[in-house]
């Protein structure tokens, strides 16, 4: 099966045209760009609904290892976003990038802080945490640890 492109016009006027995707009427996230009064996205399913959807909410970040590193020593936070679906996650410690691995079938993403250039010393580390959505809305989670 190959890909068509769809385009759906836009009612009435947009201030914020990058917001705007399409969707199935399951909530699939289709993608898609606003150009002229439409939206316009590749497909590949028929006999689906599709519609036009409006994401600017940015995701979210839950905490579940606030202030402290767990005993596995690892740093974990669950990801969601409602609305087009989650892009991409980022993370640093003390301004150095260090990877956050998604856990099967879960929104739980963790740090191993073993396997970072992020050494035990029992102070506090600045935990700098990033997570954007498929229409680029941004939530940022800033935090401390003792490790």
């Amino acid at each position: 099966m190959s890909w068509a492109e769809l385009s759906i016009a836009v009612a009435g006027t947009v201030s914020h045209p990058e917001k705007l995707y399409i969707e199935t009427s399951d909530g699939r996230y289709c993608g898609g760009a606003y150009h002229n009064g439409w939206v316009t996205a590749s497909v590949r399913e028929l006999g689906v609904a599709y519609h036009i959807a409006n994401d600017d909410t940015p995701p979210e970040i839950t905490p579940l290892s606030r202030g402290r590193w767990n005993a596995d020593k690892t740093i974990r936070y669950k990801i969601a976003d409602s609305g087009s679906g989650l892009k991409s996650f980022k993370g640093y410690v003390d301004g150095c990038f260090v990877l956050f691995e998604r856990l099967d079938k879960s929104n739980v993403v963790v740090c191993n802080l073993e396997c970072t250039p992020v050494r035990r010393t029992g102070k506090r580390h600045e935990i700098k945490f990033e997570v954007v959505d498929n229409r680029n809305n941004t939530a940022v989670v800033k935090d401390n640890i003792l490790y």
